[in-house]
Order: C-alpha cells, then structure tokens, then sequence
C-alpha cells in the first residue's frame, strides 16, 4: 500500500469521526431544546409550576452553552423568566390583598371591643394590625399593627384605648380605697368612737369631697359626741 493511500484513509477516518461528533453534538443540542419545550409545556399546563419552570430553564442553559449565538435558547429562557417574574408580582398583589383583608378585620375587631368597652381587646387586635404575625380591642389595634407595621392608626388608637385603660384602673383604685374608709368610718361610728369615725370620713371626704354619705355622717358623730357631753 503506498504511503499516500495511507494518508488518504487517515484522512477520511478523521473525517467521519468529525461527522458523527457533529451528529452526536446536533442530536444533544435538540435533545436539550426537546426536553425543556416538555417541561415548558408541563409547567403551563399545571399553572405554571415554579420548580418545572426551573428544570425547562436548566434545560436552555445547556442548549445554549452548546450554541451560545441560537436565538432559540436564549428566547426560551427570556419567556420563562418572564413567566417567573409574572408569577412572583401575582404572589406579592395577592399577599397584599390579603394582608389589607386581615388588617381591615383587626381594626374592625378592635372598633367593636372598643364599642363595648373592651379597651385591652380592642388594644391587642390593633397591635397584631400593626405587627405582621401574629384577644380583646387593644389586641384589635396590636394585630393591625403585626400587619402593617407603618400605619400610624393602630398605634394612635392603642394609645387611646391605654389612656382609657389606665383612667379606669386609676379611678377603681380610688373607689375601693373610698370605699375601705368608709367601712372602716362606718364600723367605728357603729362602736361609739365617734371622734375616730370623723377622721376616718374625713379621709374619705379628702379622696371624694363632694360625696353626701361622709358629711352626713360626720354631722351625726358630732351631734353625738355633744349629746354625751351634755
């Protein structure tokens, strides 16, 4: 065999290797556009399933590593990118749709515990408003506040409702200290100790000056003690 035969059948085994290489990277290349146009087409038809999007995307990625100036990839990938984006502004218009649902709720929740009179439900209603996560009308306002943490109603009302809270506290403390003196008052006056029982509703006067019952009784100790000293 003469040397430039030998050259010639190199030549053509390199040549026919070149070929099924190309068939080889061609087949690849359709197969790698054929299995994301599946997955594509899978994730439309279940909503557009996030996680199949991916795997379709994955799929381009590679068709267009192997063909970096094919249009087809990169078209793909760019509509399915869309589709993501689309699918994540409709996620985040639906969460806000239902946080102002929620926020709503709250401060309607804690306007009707205020109606009764309910201030610390109504304040922990308006703290979960005002709060995002999260039962009385303050706890109406906190809830709104969990839920929208820059809205300044909640955190007005909340301060509103504590301010009611603590006046009523304040002025039940007053009564049953009012209260506990004029037992007392009572109780001595009961016993004869007359000149104890108008210091004692004295006392009382001091915290409820215009109240009757405390004058009243004064007078009768006092009309007593003269009664015993005539």
């Amino acid at each position: 065999e003469k040397p430039m035969d030998n050259e010639a059948n190199r030549l053509l085994v390199e040549a026919k290797n070149r070929i099924e290489a190309l068939k080889s990277e061609e087949e690849r290349y359709e197969a790698f556009l054929s299995e994301g146009n599946s997955l594509l087409t899978l994730a439309k038809s279940n909503n557009n399933h996030i996680p199949t999007l991916e795997e379709a995307k994955a799929k381009f990625r590679e068709a267009q590593l192997m063909r970096p100036q094919a249009s087809l990839p990169q078209n793909k990938i760019v509509e399915i990118d869309n589709l993501l984006r689309q699918i994540e502004e409709e996620q985040e218009a639906l969460k806000n749709q239902n946080v102002e649902l929620q926020y709503q709720e709250k401060i309607e929740l804690a306007n009707i515990a205020a109606q009764g009179e309910n201030y610390q439900n109504a304040i922990n209603y308006l703290k979960e408003a005002s709060d995002t996560n999260t039962n009385l009308v303050a706890v109406g306002f906190l809830e709104a506040s969990d839920l929208k943490p820059n809205e300044q109603y909640p955190k007005d009302k909340i301060e509103e409702y504590q301010n009611i809270i603590d006046q009523i506290a304040n002025q039940q403390a007053i009564e049953a200290q009012y209260k506990d003196l004029i037992n007392k008052a009572d109780l001595a006056f009961d016993n004869k100790q007359y000149q104890n029982s108008i210091s004692l509703y004295n006392q009382a006067l001091a915290i409820k000056e215009n109240e009757a019952y405390p004058k009243g009784q004064i007078a009768k100790a006092k009309q007593a003690i003269e009664d015993a000293n005539e």
